[in-house]
């Protein structure tokens, strides 16, 4: 009897031990009930079919496009021809808080952004682009030069990185709740001749340099749009100069969405989940009082 309860005890403790094993990771949450902010008509849907994306405004869902690889919303998509228009979000919820993504206005732009944004622009394009290696100390020292002249062209640079490409909004699953946001832009942002006009055409005449020399030193950049985030209280903007190639290209230019970009921001910590028996320990525990019942009644009838 000893034995067999022994053997009983360990094969529970065996089988407890095979359900945590096997159990499905803490999985991030995506959100849900998303809608346009507003009645604006001012962004793009970009729907993802095998390697390419296209615009699915007039079929696909928010939704839709917030759920697929590369699928994506544009807020803004009116900036890409120059100037400033109303801010595009949408809201939705992650695990019943309301989260809104949204893209930037004029007013959005003060210094403390603006100084910051570009000191970090700078500093990731001579991280990578060894050809500018010689004029890394010059580079660090244009922060505020730059800066000033972007502010001062209302309908220039500033609106093209104003108007986020937004693929997802997730919450991780664990106590941390930090929430990710997914930015669909390009691998190589000089692919985008406008983006590679501003960088290259203001780093050049800050520098004192000819553009021929600048253009010739330079060849990659990775840099995100800007996104605006408003989460319990809080409104924070986040960028990001880091991307994964998606293997994905737009179908109507070849170049755009080969990019994704992740900025995170802390979330509310997550309640933990009620603690439950596993299945296997259960299953363990009726044995055991089968067995006790079994021998009673085997006394019983003796």
């Amino acid at each position: 009897m000893a034995q067999l309860l022994k053997k009983l005890l360990i094969s529970t403790s065996v089988a407890a031990g095979m359900g945590l094993a096997i159990g499905a990771p803490a999985s991030a949450a995506s959100i849900t009930g998303a809608t346009i902010d507003g009645s604006s008509t001012d962004y793009i849907l970009y729907c993802q079919d095998g390697a390419q994306t296209s615009d699915c405004t007039g079929s696909g869902t928010l939704q839709e496009v917030l759920g697929a690889d590369a699928g994506n919303i544009e807020l803004d998509s009116d900036s890409e021809s120059g100037g400033w228009g109303a801010p595009v979000s949408f809201t939705g919820q992650l695990n019943g808080k309301d989260i809104t993504i949204s893209s930037l206005s004029q007013a959005d732009w003060t210094d403390e952004l603006g100084t910051q944004w570009v000191g970090d622009a700078l500093a990731a394009i001579v991280d990578q682009n060894a050809g500018l290696t010689p004029f890394a100390g010059a580079i660090g020292g244009l922060t505020n030069t730059i800066w000033t002249a972007l502010k001062m062209d209302p309908t220039g640079p500033l609106a093209l990185f104003s108007d986020p490409n937004v693929s997802y909004v997730t919450q991780d699953g664990d106590a941390s709740g930090d929430i990710s946001v997914g930015l669909i832009g390009h691998f190589n942002a000089f692919a985008n001749p406008l983006y590679k006009n501003v960088f290259v055409g203001g780093l050049a005449s800050a520098l004192g340099q000819p553009a021929a020399v600048i253009e010739g030193a330079v060849q990659n950049l990775q840099a995100s749009e800007l996104v605006k985030i408003v989460y319990n209280g809080e409104t924070q903007y986040k960028y990001s100069f880091n991307a994964t190639n998606t293997g994905v290209t737009e179908a109507s230019d070849g170049f755009s969405h080969s990019g994704e970009y992740v900025v995170t921001i802390d979330g509310m910590e997550m309640e933990p989940p009620a603690s439950t028996p596993e299945p296997s320990a259960i299953l363990g525990l009726a044995g055991l009082v089968g067995l006790y019942a079994g021998k009673r009644k085997l006394q019983n009838n003796a």
